[in-house]
């Protein structure tokens, strides 16, 4: 399918967010002679408030390319640079998804750390809805019976059995297997194995060491072995970690896992990240008994977090969430 492209000038309505506050949201001090200046102190207060070094680097990015653009000091940039530079953004054709990220980047170094009003009322392009993508029954066999070592059998155990987030993949000890009753689940001759090929015994050791193995295992080895597996099997599609536990959490909503279980074995703060997942249920599984008296949908106001959920029957749940297209996501940038 093709990427959706938001072409023409980016809208500036009159809506949008409100005004920010007069001063500062962090007590940022100075004015910045010079953008190293400007970025130092700002790549600080994002670091006090747990802002992680991946997204440091997106942030670094767009500010690199909007000081080029307005190739002035950040104390002399005006509304009008900002607009300049979403406008000529716009001209090449990106993403919508990458129009939004520099509009959020640009509010949170300029309006909210800084104190300005630089992007007020600029709204970015609507982004598309897209169904998070998952592996037919057939395919997660495959990949399952494609992991020949205790490691990759381990770590796909873990994704599609437990549905972990990448990041908790990475860092996993053996002492947090015992924490989650996950030993019950794993053969203990698997789990004693692999601790024999990591060369490890303790149980504060990474399950999943990088070439160093004080540091855990890459990201970027993760998804590039889960890759690797599925090219192996025949899967054409990007296949990922993510993938993997949209996976488990649709295949357990199948199972008759309800909603707020799910919600906290996937570890979402709101039930309306987990609600999405029932845009996946294929029709049929709308009729099964199972289903239908385990799941407490959101009511007809559109998933309203403050609105109370009832116990519906999962066809007329389904009927009230508004159709959706199923499209690829947005290319990493």
């Amino acid at each position: 399918m093709k990427r959706r492209y938001c072409s023409g000038p980016v809208p500036l309505l009159p809506r949008g967010r409100p005004l920010a506050a007069a001063g500062p949201v962090l007590p940022l001090q100075g004015s910045w002679p010079d953008w190293p200046s400007f970025w130092r102190d700002t790549s600080a207060a994002l670091q006090q408030r747990g802002y992680a070094r991946s997204t440091l680097l997106y942030y670094r990015q767009i500010l690199r390319a909007f000081s080029r653009h307005a190739a002035k000091p950040p104390t002399a940039i005006t509304r009008e640079d900002v607009h300049a530079y979403l406008h000529r953004l716009a001209r090449s054709r990106p993403s919508a998804h990458w129009i939004a990220m520099n509009i959020s980047i640009l509010r949170t170094l300029f309006d909210k750390l800084a104190g300005q009003t630089l992007l007020h009322r600029i709204t970015g392009p609507r982004l598309p809805r897209t169904l998070p993508d998952i592996l037919t029954t057939t395919e997660t066999e495959a990949l399952l019976n494609a992991a020949d070592t205790l490691r990759d059998q381990l770590l796909l155990h873990l994704l599609l059995g437990h549905g972990l987030k990448p990041s908790t993949l990475r860092h996993l000890r053996w002492h947090d297997l015992d924490c989650m009753n996950l030993q019950s689940e794993i053969s203990t001759l698997q789990s004693t194995l692999m601790r024999i090929a990591n060369g490890l015994g303790m149980e504060n050791d990474l399950v999943f060491p990088g070439l160093d193995p004080v540091k855990p295992l890459s990201a970027r080895s993760i998804e590039r072995r889960i890759r690797e597996l599925a090219t192996a099997t025949g899967i054409e599609r990007p296949v990922t970690a993510m993938t993997l536990r949209h996976t488990f959490a649709v295949v357990s909503l199948r199972n008759g896992m309800s909603l707020p279980e799910l919600q906290q074995r996937l570890g979402h703060k709101t039930l309306e990240a987990t609600a999405r997942y029932l845009r996946c249920l294929l029709p049929h599984d709308a009729t099964r008994p199972s289903i239908l008296s385990h799941h407490p949908i959101p009511s007809q106001r559109s998933l309203n977090l403050k609105s109370s959920f009832t116990n519906l029957q999962l066809p007329q749940a389904l009927s009230m969430l508004s159709p959706i297209t199923a499209q690829p996501g947005p290319k990493r940038f």
